[in-house]
């Protein structure tokens, strides 16, 4: 079960929510509790649409975290390898 699904669970408990966020620091779990929490006190009063909205939302932002990770990796591969992230690393003059 992954993390949303465990804070968003109509029976969430603590202890799914730490064993889902177990590869997030220490202080990160406690932060999740607190969001499971959360959730649970304001999930009764959202509209269908509010829902839908929230879910879009985060829709977004994960594929916006999952462009920056992939744009970062292409950097990367171009620093480490060259360009287009093929070949040896191009050898670099010394301007004196």
């Amino acid at each position: 079960m992954g993390l949303r699904q465990a804070i968003r669970a109509s029976e969430a408990t603590e202890a799914n929510v730490r064993t889902a966020s177990r590869v997030s620091p220490p202080s990160n779990r406690t932060w999740r509790v607190e969001r499971m929490k959360l959730f649970a006190k304001i999930s009764p009063i959202l509209t269908q649409e509010q829902r839908e909205k929230l879910a879009d939302m985060e829709q977004r932002m994960d594929d916006f975290a999952d462009y920056a990770i992939a744009r970062a990796g292409r950097k990367w591969r171009i620093r480490l390898c060259g360009r287009g992230g093929r070949g040896p690393p191009r050898q670099r003059t010394n301007r004196e």
